[in-house]
């Protein structure tokens, strides 16, 4: 019994000075690495293996101190990151990938599993909220007044929106939260009031990106018309000559809104496709 107390000390105390001697290793590029995905020790383990190729398991725990079980364990992770591949049969070799190309990756691998997740949550979380009212008013005193409360709609859209507007550049955020609405299924459609050498190129651009475009030949409009999934429509007046200077109102009112989609319509069918 006494025999097999020291074996269990013994056991112990090296688990814990190999423990020691790991954490001595962490420093602030290791901590940069675990911001990004990795754990402490597979930033270790990664680490090591860009200082030296090849390197056996084996090879890899003696040098982090570390079991060799653990290292296998963590190798599961480093291979589905793409940070580190594997070769031959066991003892198995290991190499890492070059950080200028398995880092950009990594990165926007973890970024698109953050929006999907955000997604998911933006959708629950709607379905949790209130019931909408029937009639609904904002009033909107500017153009940027209209884009800041247009753009959560944005987020929520599951049908459709449909856009009259004199075809004019838009915000990166409304662009990119657009983007992603057309990549889950919504239908957008643009009718512009212009189309010419100020604004071919940016039509183009959104057609390319999923949109669907049309100018109108003859447009005798001025005013700016927004329908988000045919129950929020949003109307904005300009001035003629001064065409940035807005004021707007957005009504939620499925009927009116209905209404207003017809107009749309009407239009489409006489609009031209760029």
């Amino acid at each position: 019994m006494r025999i097999l107390y020291y074996k269990l000390l013994s056991i112990t105390d090296l688990c814990y000075n190999r423990h020691v001697k790991y954490m001595k290793q962490v420093d602030g590029v290791s901590q940069q690495l675990v911001t990004i995905g990795l754990t402490l020790q597979e930033a270790g383990i990664y680490r090591a293996l860009l200082t030296n190729q090849k390197l056996r398991v084996r090879d890899v725990a003696k040098q982090l101190g570390i079991m060799v079980p653990s290292v296998h364990r963590s190798l599961v992770g480093l291979k589905r990151k793409g940070l580190v591949t594997t070769f031959g049969r066991r003892p198995l070799a290991l190499t890492a990938i070059d950080p200028k190309l398995a880092l950009g990756k990594l990165v926007n691998d973890r970024y698109q599993g953050e929006l999907a997740v955000k997604d998911q949550i933006e959708e629950a979380l709607t379905r949790q909220t209130s019931p909408e009212p029937e009639l609904g008013v904002a009033f909107l005193e500017s153009k940027q007044a209209t884009y800041d409360y247009t753009f959560p709609l944005i987020n929520t859209l599951q049908k459709e929106m449909l856009i009259l507007s004199v075809g004019e550049p838009i915000p990166e955020e409304i662009f990119l939260s657009l983007f992603r609405a057309i990549k889950r299924g919504v239908v957008v459609k643009m009718l512009s009031e212009t189309y010419n050498e100020t604004n071919r190129e940016l039509l183009t651009n959104w057609k390319k990106n999923g949109w669907q475009v049309r100018h109108l030949p003859k447009p005798t409009l001025d005013f700016t018309l927004t329908i988000l999934d045919g129950k929020v429509t949003v109307v904005q007046m300009r001035r003629e000559k001064e065409k940035d200077r807005r004021v707007g109102i957005a009504i939620y009112n499925p009927a009116y809104a209905a209404a207003q989609r017809e107009y749309f319509s009407a239009l489409w069918q006489k609009a031209k496709e760029i």
